[in-house]
């Protein structure tokens, strides 16, 4: 569908004022996790990691027998290797009709800004697309699982997502989205054809989507979601064929086998850290102990902590409370407006709020420990080279394009996960 009158109509009816953007945008980690260009090696990125230290250590008492020519422990070397890793491609495209590019070519008719506000929309919905894929990119839960079906008749069904896997930041921007449903293993997809989401109620977490009736017929309980084009026939269970990268919550939850050819199960600093917080609702000692875990396997740089809003309320009122009970002491808890720092475990532990952070898990990382590297950032530029003239449509067509992935740059082992949080305030 091209930008016509019809879909900005509320550009040509009230030009005398700026149309106002009820899309959010929560880019989050695509600020804490610097971009670079990196060279491939055939289809992948590959960089060593330092996964055992050296141990072949002798010791003997001083005095006579440090004067002796004692024999030496054999060297217990070093261990390192390279992991491998494949880029995303993510390509968004729009059309706007030649006839309305015309009219903006004069700056007092009230087509003049839909140009520039197309490439700004679009920059900020791959904004969301790529912050997503940061977060629950090949995810075991894709970015939301099923709680219950009911059959609406007529291609309609609605959807409660479960409060687990619940994050409003998701699905505020999903309208209007297609999607992918797999069972809950991730084998097989229920749709052949496209599903929509064609509604949203953020109170009962509950969606509405739209497809092929007999498609829809198939979703039970337990069934996974993610955007269209995530992966093919299967998501979980064939990782490696999943057209998304890995993201921070599959990266910080991998506890075996193989993450970017390195196996875990050989490898304890391969491994993330992860506790449960009970099916109860989190609180400080719970995360600082998890914490703890990270720090003793090196994670001694400040660390940030990204949570849903229900979660940070739960975790803010403890704050408070600790505040009370200690109001002399400024280096144990700063309360601000925005994030909360504590000093734990001998560095910084930062809580910030991310409405697309599922409301059952707190995903803990030192930011300098993870980078995104690809052939390109998202960028956003209009010129010749960003837009084409259609051949059977009276139509130009842009196009976002970026090309990259995330990489642990030291393991799963520098950050953490709390999992099974049940906040108090989700209904």
């Amino acid at each position: 569908m091209a930008v016509t009158p019809t879909t900005f109509e509320g550009y040509l009816k009230y030009i005398e004022g700026a149309l106002q953007d009820t899309l959010p945008n929560f880019a989050v980690l695509q600020r804490a996790f610097p971009f670079d260009t990196a060279k491939r090696v055939g289809r992948k990125f590959i960089y060593p990691v330092v996964l055992r230290g050296p141990q072949g250590f002798t010791y003997a008492r001083t005095g006579t027998a440090s004067k002796t020519a004692y024999t030496l422990n054999d060297p217990v070397t070093a261990e390192t290797q390279e992991a491998e890793l494949e880029g995303s491609e993510m390509t968004l495209q729009e059309d706007i009709a030649i006839g309305m590019l015309k009219a903006a070519q004069n700056p007092d008719a009230s087509y003049a800004p839909i140009v520039p506000k197309t490439l700004q929309l679009m920059r900020e919905a791959c904004q969301f697309r790529l912050e997503l894929e940061l977060l629950y990119g090949r995810y075991s839960y894709g970015i939301g699982a099923v709680e219950s079906v009911v059959d609406g008749g007529a291609g309609t069904c609605t959807v409660v997502i479960s409060k687990a896997t619940w994050a409003g930041g998701i699905w505020a921007r999903m309208e209007n989205a297609y999607i992918d449903v797999y069972d809950d293993d991730g084998d097989p997809i229920r749709n052949a054809a496209t599903i929509q989401v064609t509604g949203v109620d953020p109170a009962t977490r509950t969606l509405t989507l739209t497809g092929t009736e007999a498609e829809l017929d198939t979703i039970v309980a337990g069934d996974i979601i993610v955007p269209r084009g995530w992966a093919g026939a299967t998501y979980v269970a064939a990782g490696t064929s999943s057209n998304c990268f890995h993201g921070l919550a599959k990266t910080l939850g991998h506890t075996s086998g193989d993450l970017h050819s390195i196996d875990a199960s050989s490898y304890s600093m391969w491994k993330g850290n992860r506790a449960s917080a009970g099916s109860a609702k989190a609180t400080l000692k719970k995360l600082l102990d998890v914490d703890g875990y990270a720090a003793a396997r090196g994670a001694t740089e400040d660390m940030e902590s990204y949570l849903n809003n229900f979660v940070w309320n739960d975790i803010a009122n403890d704050a408070m409370l600790l505040r009370q009970l200690g109001q002399e002491s400024r280096r144990e808890v700063e309360l601000g407006t925005d994030k909360i720092t504590f000093i734990a475990n001998g560095r910084k532990l930062s809580l910030v709020p991310h409405p697309m952070v599922m409301s059952g898990h707190i995903l803990s990382c030192t930011p300098s420990a993870f980078k995104r590297v690809g052939e390109s950032d998202l960028v956003s530029l209009w010129d010749a080279q960003d837009m084409m003239h259609l051949e059977s449509k009276n139509a130009v067509r842009f196009r976002n394009f970026s090309s990259q992935c995330l990489v642990p740059l030291e393991g799963p082992s520098r950050g953490h996960e709390l999992y099974d949080v049940v906040p108090e305030g989700l209904a």
